[in-house]
């Protein structure tokens, strides 16, 4: 018995030395052309790790080959070393680790998440003719480098499981121009499919990659990120900006996640070190075609700092799959899309399902202060079925400073507008359809439009409080059960018919045989100033009326007082 333990313990102590086997290979030289020079050129590193064994002579391993290998750098010379490897570099058809970090001179990233990259990377891969790295091994890493090429820097493939961290993919060595692409299609990163669970970036300030210089009005449609399959992590990156996150280098999409099976991906996540930076785009920020994932987080249209506007050229966030959550009910979750120049978020026609919950729309990163843009609307809805804000905590969207409407309903029936902070906007707060605004109530709700064009209640106020009023509402709809939400705001609007500032409470009544309700009077409190008063209807099919015409204790006498326009 003892013999037969001490050999089992002996086999498993032999069985992890060979699991744990690893070898380094250093690159000594710029070259892309293997041969016996006394130099080791990155072809001949890859190729050797590749093989498990020493392409030729000038290949030292380190070590022995194994499953966890690396490639370091040592070029002799001070400064960027620039490796042409025209037609791109070898397969790389095993897990391994790039290292550009080795190269002395190299700097990781230390800045913040409100700062640009200060990194300083030495090691350039340049390919004038097709893409520049392709992985198809699965479980490896590159860091460290700067990749750039004709039609694209790195390729995803086969299978997943990789870590792409702290490069500039795109851009020249400092990070503060695109690289030509003589016109060629371009994509920083694609993550084919199968090839899933990979990592872009990361939380540490050294994983964050700059991921930009795609843009090309000929071709149209570059990625920063291309992706085509499932579970994928995008957390810490700039896309569409230089190092310093404080100007453009767009791609013509930031990210763009592919129909199919591209479901699952989390863009960004609820701390600010997985904050990603996209914007300054020739296009969109985000665009979405497919299932179940999380934009979290994120900085959608402003600089590195959320306070001024670096416009991604179209919409902010476009998501056109089902059942994808924009922000999220969790501390930090929501995005800060703001300074786009047409839509903040779009969820387009026959599109369901999704939800745009605890975002900060309009305004700079703290919410008091004001990005503009969106000459559109802060959030366009024209798909059926979605959400926007939610009763539950945390939900609530802040969409205010944007130059058209707040939200607007273009299409489609049963999109919830819940307990969100609307003002300032230079439009409708809520807009149904694209007519003029507001839309007239019609006897018994019998027209047709996007959320059915909703009727609105009508408000009169009994008594004023201190701190609050005693508030009556009438509704006349279809029969049946409306939930009506009441709003105070510090002014009316320019329309008259108010937007929503602050929540102050609910009730849901039932109206009658002729499409008739009640409500009041009831005692609601407002915020210390905000005198103007609104209401929404939403009915039992998750259709939400426009705001009501609004109340305002100070210009009952004297009439509408328009509001001031910051963004106009």
């Amino acid at each position: 018995m003892y013999t037969l333990r001490k050999n089992a313990i002996i086999l498993l102590a032999l069985a992890c030395a060979v699991s744990g086997r690893a070898a380094t290979i250093t690159v000594t030289g710029a070259g892309d052309t293997p041969a016996v020079d006394g130099m080791v050129t990155l072809r001949e590193a890859i190729t050797s790790l590749n093989n498990g064994a020493n392409v030729n002579a000038d290949v030292v391993a380190v070590g022995a080959y194994g499953s966890n290998d690396t490639i370091a750098f040592a070029i002799p010379g001070a400064g960027v070393h620039t490796i042409a490897a025209a037609n791109g570099l070898p397969l790389i058809a095993v897990p391994m680790l790039i290292d550009g970090y080795t190269q002395p001179g190299a700097v990781p990233n230390s800045n913040g998440p409100e700062q640009g990259s200060n990194a300083q990377l030495m090691i350039e891969i340049s390919c004038s003719n097709g893409g520049c790295i392709a992985i198809a091994g699965g479980n490896s890493t590159l860091r460290g480098l700067v990749v750039n090429g004709r039609t694209g820097s790195i390729y995803i493939q086969g299978k997943g499981g990789n870590t792409i961290s702290g490069n500039f993919l795109g851009t020249n060595p400092a990070g503060t121009a695109a690289v030509a692409h003589a016109g060629a299609s371009l994509v920083d990163i694609l993550i084919g499919p199968n090839a899933s669970g990979n990592t872009i970036g990361g939380t540490t300030p050294a994983a964050r990659n700059v991921i930009s210089g795609t843009a090309d009005v000929s071709k149209g449609g570059n990625s920063g990120i291309l992706i085509d399959s499932a579970n994928n992590v995008v957390q810490g990156n700039l896309i569409g900006t230089n190092a310093a996150g404080d100007a453009a280098l767009g791609n013509d999409l930031g990210i763009e996640i592919l129909i199919g099976g591209a479901d699952n991906n989390r863009i960004g996540g609820p701390s600010a070190a997985e904050r990603n930076v996209i914007s300054g785009n020739r296009l969109d920020g985000i665009d979405i075609y497919t299932v179940g994932n999380r934009i979290e987080g994120n900085y959608v249209g402003t600089d590195v700092s959320g306070t001024f506007a670096l416009p991604n050229g179209n919409f902010g966030i476009a998501a056109a799959g089902t059942g994808n959550t924009i922000g999220g009910t969790a501390a930090g979750a929501g995005n800060l899309v703001s300074g786009n120049a047409n839509v903040g978020i779009v969820i387009p026609f026959g599109t369901s399902g999704n939800a745009v919950q605890g975002n900060r729309v309009g305004t700079d990163a703290s919410g008091s202060g004001f990005v503009c843009g969106h000459s559109m609307a802060g959030i366009e809805v024209s798909g059926g079925g979605n959400l926007v804000g939610g009763s539950q905590a945390g939900a609530a969207n802040l969409i205010a400073f944007n130059k058209n409407d707040g939200v607007r309903v273009d299409g489609g029936n049963g999109s919830s507008i819940i307990h969100n902070s609307i003002f300032s906007n230079g439009g409708a707060g809520v807009r149904l359809g694209s007519g003029v605004v507001p839309n007239v109530n019609d006897a018994g709700d019998a027209d047709s439009g996007p959320n059915n064009l909703q009727n609105y209640p009508l408000l009169s106020v009994s008594a004023v409080g201190a701190g609050g009023f005693n508030i009556d509402a009438t509704l006349n709809s279809t029969i049946g059960t409306f939930h009506l939400e009441f709003f105070s705001s510090r002014r009316c609007g320019r329309l008259g018919h108010g937007e929503g500032q602050s929540y102050i409470g609910s009730a849901d009544v039932l109206t009658d045989n002729n499409g008739n309700a009640t409500f009041g009077p009831q005692f609601f409190f407002a915020s210390a100033g905000q005198t103007a008063l609104t209401a929404t209807a939403t009915d039992a099919a998750g259709n939400t009326s426009e705001f009501s015409a609004c109340l305002d204790d100070r210009i009952f006498a004297d009439g509408f007082e328009p509001q001031p326009g910051v963004c106009q």
